[in-house]
């Protein structure tokens, strides 16, 4: 039996890591339009995209609903930093398209 206290917590928790994969998900919507894996009516394609450019910085895993990111040089890691080759893997499963990393500086 979850006490009261416990039963809070433990929602908040639940609405929290909803509300991060909401997040994570939210950065593909562009892409998933332009390949017309949603918002169909806008008559997106596959074969619009040849190539998937990824930016990677060293502080691009944020906290959801805050400023702070997971720090990647932590000792033991945080088990919800994800490596860069995971986040590419994932990159790959969803559109099956080759991969360039680039770093934009302005």
């Amino acid at each position: 039996m979850v006490k009261g206290g416990q039963h809070d917590k433990a929602l908040l928790q639940w609405l929290w890591m909803a509300g991060a994969a909401l997040q994570h998900q939210n950065q593909f919507q562009a892409t998933d339009i332009l390949c017309g894996k949603i918002c169909l009516e806008l008559n997106g394609n596959p074969d619009y995209l040849d190539i998937i450019g990824l930016n990677y910085y060293y502080n691009n895993q944020w906290l959801n609903g805050t400023t702070n990111f997971l720090v990647w040089k932590d000792e033991p890691k945080d088990n919800r930093w994800r490596p860069l080759s995971s986040l590419i893997a994932e990159v790959y499963k969803r559109y099956k398209k080759p991969i360039v990393i680039k770093k934009q500086v302005t």
